[in-house]
């Protein structure tokens, strides 16, 4: 689905992604870990396309990457910014990207989404009188409208309250059940645990390790442990999970 060759990214003479290797595949269900400015946001862009590398290249399997309009068909991602029209009713900003993605059955679609996130009473209220977890639904939502296989996800538990954590879980492992595939950052590591197929842990910009889950956890999370730990823990730890090729 998507192959990372020996990406570097650098911003301001230093270097954000460091020798990225990375394949990843129709199904799979992947948590990113990692302390703060290691490099995971960065990472989804230019996996959405939004960051070019500096050195290496990436590659799309529906997509050369020069065509924004087609990686945006097939990737939906929901970041830090919820790019929601605050003035808007929540019925409204979904209509409005609706039309922006060309969605041709957009009243069932948008009514879909407003049911299953157990938001259809709320559709009428403006987006800046709801709570930031009831924001975060809207977001998810409107990342969600157009269908897109590929899902990228920053922290999308943040914020969220129980309920709304439910209904986004059961909703990651439906679409991985449809044979999409989601990526998403937590820094919770039951989130990860109980979601993941996989998971990645990035430090300074490296990719330290990459875990198959349920069957690697254990061996990964003495790795996390030491991240915050002795210098230099962590590469003496390496081999306890397997690397990207």
């Amino acid at each position: 689905m998507v192959t990372i060759k020996q990406v570097f990214v650098q911003a301001d003479y230093r270097y954000i992604l460091k020798n990225i290797n990375l394949s990843i595949s129709q199904g799979e269900l992947i948590g990113i870990m990692g302390p703060n400015g290691a490099g995971k946001t960065t990472l989804l862009k230019v996996i959405m396309g939004l960051v070019k590398p500096s050195e290496g290249k990436i590659e799309w399997q529906w997509s050369s990457g020069k065509e924004p309009g087609i990686l945006s068909r097939h990737i939906g991602a929901v970041l830090d910014e919820s790019f929601l029209y605050n003035d808007l009713t929540v019925l409204e900003n979904l209509d409005f990207y609706a039309d922006l993605y060309q969605i041709t059955n957009k009243v069932q679609r948008v009514n879909k989404l407003l049911y299953q996130f157990q938001m259809t009473h709320r559709k009428h209220d403006r987006v800046s009188s709801l709570s930031k977890g009831l924001k975060k639904r809207v977001a998810l939502m409107r990342g969600m409208l157009h269908q897109p296989v590929l899902w990228l996800l920053d922290e999308p538990f943040d914020g969220l309250d129980q309920l709304s954590i439910r209904l986004l879980a059961k909703h990651m492992r439906d679409h991985i059940y449809s044979g999409g595939t989601v990526i998403f950052i937590s820094h919770i590591m039951s989130y990860v645990s109980d979601l993941a197929t996989r998971v990645l842990l990035l430090e300074n910009g490296e990719l330290k390790a990459d875990c198959a889950i349920p069957a690697e956890w254990e061996r990964f999370t003495a790795l996390y442990g030491k991240v915050n730990g002795e210098p230099g823990t962590m590469r003496r730890g390496i081999s306890a999970c397997h690397t990207s090729k």
